[in-house]
């Protein structure tokens, strides 16, 4: 074992070189290719419109189709995002008209309307639109923001100048 530690730092400072290959060829070949550019435009947005003020809890939303159409790949169906959240999956592209739980989704001609069955809160909220192809690849449509305003004011007329008056919007009839 003493002689093999003498030796084994011999053979550490004059390592005799080895070759894996004894007659070494180098060859060049081009190689081309083309990746197809699978993006494609986003949804359109329709309604209700950029900072748009609601009297109604239970707004219509609605886009159109991306234009051009995916070209690769087929338009497979859409999700619906309301305040961040999805709120719709999978909404078929190919869809006429729906009855879901919590919404009603139709389409004709390349407009989709998706209408709400539960109230919206008051105030602000966003809602943006994705597609999606059938090789699963998306394209987003933008963030739109809106407010809902349904609470009509109270107000009650009692006297105009010097004639009296009962007026009152809780009552449409007077």
């Amino acid at each position: 074992i003493f002689v093999s530690l003498l030796f084994i730092p011999h053979l550490m400072r004059d390592p005799s070189p080895v070759l894996a290959v004894t007659n070494p060829q180098s060859f060049t070949a081009t190689i081309s290719a083309t990746v197809p550019d699978l993006s494609f435009n986003p949804p359109t947005l329709l309604t209700p419109v950029i900072n748009a003020t609601l009297n109604t809890t239970r707004p219509v939303f609605s886009w159109s189709r991306p234009g051009p159409l995916p070209t690769i790949s087929p338009l497979s169906y859409y999700n619906f995002i309301i305040d961040g959240a999805v709120f719709a999956t999978s909404i078929s592209d190919s869809l006429t008209t729906q009855d879901y739980y919590f919404y009603t989704a139709s389409a004709s001609a390349g407009i989709f309307n998706l209408l709400l069955k539960t109230d919206l809160t008051q105030g602000y909220h966003t809602w943006s639109v994705i597609a999606f192809t059938e090789n699963g690849i998306s394209s987003a449509s933008e963030t739109r923001r809106f407010y809902v305003d349904s609470i009509s004011p109270y107000i009650s007329v009692t006297r105009v100048d010097r004639e009296t008056l009962s007026w009152s919007t809780t009552d449409p009839s007077s």
